[in-house]
């Protein structure tokens, strides 16, 4: 925070570790908690979140921020081993956390993850080597110059192509091969999140009248055109967008976080893809970046440390500086 003039005093402030990955087992249907949930983040405790399956449900992959930057921690489920993986590059990874979305590619050999690139000051897409850490930075050709920030990226099945929002009001994809871009879908309102169906028809999204207030999960086709309300909330609600939208593989439902409410457990809801009246599971914690395993049963997601989260400490050093020595002509 800086020294004072006065004596030299100097004020910084701590931030208390806030996050951590943990793992529960969920009977959805039946609206069950068949394990609770259960810390897997034992390494850096406090500093990790954002958790993603691969898509052969073998590994989990996660954030974790240390001294030096930030790293993805890759787990095997089975044995519990972890090895970290340092992206090579100088782009800020996974900086703002409520946004980090990081995915696995279909086949398991990258990880792709918006992070913001310093030179130029904006978010942009990348795919990391999931064995050596190179990164390749991921540049779209756009129709009539740059484009603005990108987030909430998913890859297609055949990892041939990516979705994303670009701006806050827009949906568009990427071919990987050509790096060409098209708009799928374009609104008014707020876009937020993005979850493609099992059988990558369909594209599944939160849209807000203003910034941070969901209140709708819409989906389009995959190959755009217009949208669908499947739930609309009563006014005064809003659903919990740091929870995230996720498919049930049998692509039935999607899941996402109820109605907030502060400083209470989150609930989650499946709401049928099809439009209808949501089930409602209370796993007792609160919820964020939630990440449903290929057998739609185990889920990961990140939750706050109890001591964490109140915001920071402020601290003071005095009398640390050697006294000044004048300096003789």
């Amino acid at each position: 925070m800086g020294f004072t003039r006065r004596d030299g005093s100097f004020y910084y402030d701590v931030l208390p570790p806030v996050n951590d990955v943990y793992v529960a087992t969920l009977d959805f249907k039946a609206g069950k908690v068949l394990v609770p949930p259960t810390k897997i983040s034992l390494r850096f405790e406090g500093w990790n979140y954002a958790p993603f399956w691969s898509p052969d449900g073998k590994y989990l992959a996660y954030a974790s921020r240390r001294s030096f930057g930030t790293v993805f921690v890759i787990r095997d489920v089975e044995s519990g081993q972890e090895r970290d993986l340092s992206p090579k590059t100088t782009v800020q990874v996974l900086r703002r956390k409520a946004e980090a979305t990081p995915r696995w590619s279909p086949d398991g050999a990258s990880i792709l993850f918006t992070a913001i690139d310093p030179s130029v000051k904006r978010h942009r897409l990348n795919l990391v080597d999931a064995e050596s850490g190179n990164v390749t930075p991921i540049m779209p050709k756009v129709e009539g110059g740059e484009h603005t920030l990108t987030k909430w990226p998913v890859f297609s099945n055949d990892g041939k192509r990516i979705y994303y929002v670009r701006g806050d009001r827009s949906i568009v994809t990427c071919n990987l091969e050509t790096q060409r871009e098209r708009e799928l879908y374009q609104t008014n309102a707020y876009i937020y999140r993005l979850a493609l169906s099992p059988d990558s028809r369909r594209l599944a999204f939160f849209e807000a009248a203003r910034a941070v207030r969901p209140t709708v999960v819409k989906t389009i086709s995959a190959s755009g055109g217009e949208s669908s309300e499947i739930y609309t909330l009563k006014q005064g609600k809003r659903f919990s967008w740091g929870v995230g939208l996720s498919w049930t593989p049998d692509g039935d439902y999607v899941v996402v976080g109820g109605p907030e409410a502060r400083d209470e457990p989150d609930v989650l809801w499946m709401i049928p893809a099809k439009g209808g009246e949501p089930r409602k599971l209370e796993l007792g914690v609160k919820v964020s970046h939630l990440s449903l395993h290929p057998d739609g049963r185990r889920i990961a997601f990140t939750c706050p440390e109890p001591s964490g989260g109140d915001g920071g400490e402020v601290w003071m050093m005095e009398k640390f500086l050697p006294e000044a020595v004048a300096m003789g002509r």
